[in-house]
């Protein structure tokens, strides 16, 4: 006996099976309708719709392979009817395959493109396939196929197409942001049309939001950071899809703890289909953040993890040879720059010197090696290496930027000219080249330079008692790129004996700087109690290599003579040269030898060793090893000033220099030395020196840096133990 279901369906027609079992499925009885289905193709095998609602409740059902096993066979049956493509499209369309879908509504459309219903289906698989472009053009084609809502969607995808394009590299230069105004432009047409629409509120949000990646790629950042407050000021939620370009935005606008609250939101969101892609730039961007906000640990934890979560290779499949990834390259290469970042350059160097090594055709290794270069102290090999980048690109921005940067460092300052104002005319909008061209405004601009120092307790024969001084002068803007005039001020006062003496002098002169030279040429006019004195100062320096670097200097009327010995109308004429040896920033060496003739006859020779040598370096201290060491012979006995027939000083030291802040170009910090040596003299024995001293500096955005620090020594002169506490001051400011 049949069941009662069946009896019930032994009268009914192909049409009336079709619609029950069309009603089972849309009531998500998915048994009960392939049942139905199923029944009615027994009974009807040649109806097109029943084989048609089947495969379709199949594949809701979930059943794939059944669903395309029923798809080919409408292929078989019906190959000239365009509802077997359709159905054969919606079961990959189940299976989230949109271009195994487009296939076979593309069959579709060829062999009935006048249906309607074909068309819209047409439609939907460009759209679910990505080619929003080509499904907009044919739904403006035939205007009534789509309700008014699905036109929006529809018009926001193409727009959002249009903006990942606006992203795309490798456009010409004066072309790279043609699309991006143009989609813009759309938006802010559409948005407008759509504010006439009362349905249109959520698709006008959804402009707004996707508009941020637009604005994005036209580096409007401050446009992003206005709509976005805008966003969440009127209580609308902005998807994490979207936060990272707010995110980028807040961190180039030098706001980094935003950056990191909106990156590390973004870094929880689940892995899915936007997120995978995303995860290494915003990884990326919240070592930045944290790294600007001073978070150096947190830092480099993110940037090392990332780089460990990264393969070296891609294993495609279909694809028989392994291919490299290119985000282990971001990752790595960003992991190597956090230690140059965090002062630990030997590292960094060690690491970029092996993937250069791995990789020497790659220009951005090369780029960021040249970069370490430069902050080690060798533009030359900086330069070189920047020499081999350009070979290979050309234009490349970063590799241009490189041989500015590196030119400003070897003073070769019409080079310099002539890069920035290049990459100033290519790229105006990258924050990176605003602040090159700010680096070369600073550098045009006049400089005012002071030093000062004041005795507050001493009264030892080689300074005296209350002593103080200065020393000013005013530079002029760079002329004709390597000249420079200045003129200045100082003075020196001092008590000997309850005497006082003044010694006052106005200088000018002209600053010569070019590439590997420096010289300098001065006259004065000195005041110390017999009229006005004419002197004269001329000094060079001369970089032999990265490593040496050569000084010469002569004086008239020199202004390191003892205030003591000018009290008698003494003066002197000095010469001396010097020489460094710098092999790293780590290591310095400074040696000095200068000659001094006193017009009492006396000949003073003096030798200088100073160095220097990093013991411990971390991101917000340093810690070095310090060592000063002179030597001093005079042929005149019983002069009226401090002249020992001969001294020896030796005194080794710590420096501890600890940052209190760092913002960007703001940076403050402190310091201790901590010195204690010998100190010996012909005729008194040897004694020891000890010196301590407390500092601070700071530098206020590249403009401003000045130093004020206080120093306490204990020290024999001629066998007699004195004590001094000195204050000294300096300051360099580009106004």
């Amino acid at each position: 006996m049949l069941p009662t279901y069946t009896q019930a369906n032994q009268a009914l027609s192909a049409n009336a099976i079709y619609q029950q079992a069309s009603q089972l499925r849309d009531q998500q009885k998915w048994a009960a309708a392939i049942a139905s289905f199923k029944e009615g193709i027994q009974r009807y095998p040649q109806s097109l719709p029943l084989a048609v609602g089947l495969t379709m409740t199949l594949a809701d059902a979930g059943d794939i392979d059944s669903a395309r096993l029923q798809a080919r066979k409408l292929h078989t049956q019906w190959p000239d009817q365009p509802d077997s493509y359709i159905a054969a499209a919606y079961v990959e369309f189940r299976d989230q395959k949109p271009h195994a879908a487009l296939f076979f509504v593309d069959k579709a459309y060829t062999l009935a493109p006048q249906l309607a219903y074909v068309q819209r289906e047409y439609i939907f698989a460009l759209q679910r396939a990505g080619m929003p472009v080509p499904a907009f053009n044919l739904s403006e084609e035939h205007p009534d196929l789509l309700t008014p809502a699905q036109k929006r969607e529809l018009k926001g995808d193409v727009l959002a197409e249009r903006t990942r394009l606006a992203t795309a590299p490798a456009r010409p230069d004066s072309a790279r942001f043609n699309i991006a105004d143009r989609v813009l432009a759309d938006y802010a047409r559409t948005i407008a049309k759509w504010q006439l629409e009362n349905q249109a509120h959520s698709d006008i949000i959804r402009l707004r939001i996707d508009r941020l990646s637009a604005l994005h790629a036209r580096k409007r950042y401050a446009s992003i950071i206005q709509e976005y407050e805008a966003l969440v000021e009127q209580g609308i939620n902005v998807p994490d899809y979207a936060l990272s370009v707010v995110a980028s935005s807040y961190l180039t606008l030098r706001e980094p703890e935003i950056a990191t609250r909106l990156y590390e939101r973004l870094l929880q969101t689940p892995e899915g289909e936007w997120r995978k892609p995303r995860r290494v730039d915003d990884e990326i961007g919240l070592y930045y953040a944290l790294l600007e906000s001073g978070r150096y640990d947190d830092a480099l934890n993110v940037i090392t993890q990332a780089d460990e979560r990264q393969p070296i290779w891609l294993y495609i499949p279909g694809q028989p040879e392994r291919l490299p990834n290119p985000r282990k390259l971001d990752t790595a290469l960003t992991h190597t720059m956090a230690y140059y970042a965090l002062d630990d350059l030997e590292k960094a160097q060690s690491s970029l010197d092996e993937m250069v090594e791995k990789a020497p055709n790659n220009t951005v290794l090369r780029t960021a090696r040249a970069t370490v270069y430069r902050a080690r102290g060798w533009p030359r090999a900086a330069e070189r290496e920047l020499q081999l980048a350009q070979t290979m690109t050309p234009r490349a921005s970063d590799v241009e930027a490189g041989q500015a940067y590196t030119a400003l460092q070897l003073q070769e300052w019409q080079q310099a000219d002539m890069l920035i104002s290049d990459l100033v005319t290519r790229y105006p909008e990258e924050p990176g080249v605003q602040a090159l061209e700010r680096d070369w405004h600073i550098h045009q601009r006049p400089e005012l330079r002071i030093e000062a120092y004041r005795g507050l307790a001493s009264d030892n024969p080689a300074v005296g008692n209350r002593d103080w001084g200065f020393d000013s002068a005013i530079y002029t803007s760079p002329f004709n790129h390597n000249w420079r005039a200045f003129a200045g001020a100082g003075q020196a006062t001092a008590s000997f004996d309850d005497e006082n003496i003044d010694y006052r002098w106005q200088r000018a002169g002209l600053q010569w700087r070019s590439r590997a030279i420096s010289v300098e040429a001065e006259l004065s006019a000195n005041r110390f109690g017999y009229g006005t004195k004419t002197g004269a100062r001329l000094q060079g320096d001369i970089d032999l290599s990265d490593d040496w670097q050569l000084g010469l200097h002569g004086a008239l009327l020199s202004r390191e003579t003892p205030l003591r010995a000018l009290k008698d109308n003494i003066r002197s004429n000095s010469t001396g040269i010097a020489l460094r040896w710098a092999p790293h920033e780590k290591t310095s060496i400074n040696m000095g030898l200068t000659y001094a003739r006193f017009s009492d006859g006396n000949h003073r020779l003096l030798t200088l060793l100073m160095g220097r040598q990093r013991l411990l370096t971390q991101p917000t201290y340093q810690i070095d090893a310090t060592l000063d060491l002179s030597f001093q012979r005079n042929t005149l006995h019983n002069a009226n000033y401090f002249n020992p027939r001969s001294d020896l000083t030796v005194v080794p030291g710590l420096t501890f220099n600890q940052t209190l802040h760092r913002r960007y170009d703001t940076h403050w910090r402190h310091f201790v030395t901590l010195a204690t040596g010998a100190y010996t003299q012909k005729g008194y024995g040897t004694g020891a020196l000890i010196s301590l001293g407390y500092g601070q500096r700071i530098s206020l955005n590249k403009v401003l840096e000045a130093g004020l620090s206080i120093t306490g020594t204990s020290r024999p002169y001629d066998g007699a133990r004195e004590k001094e506490l000195r204050i000294q001051f300096d300051l360099s400011y580009r106004f």
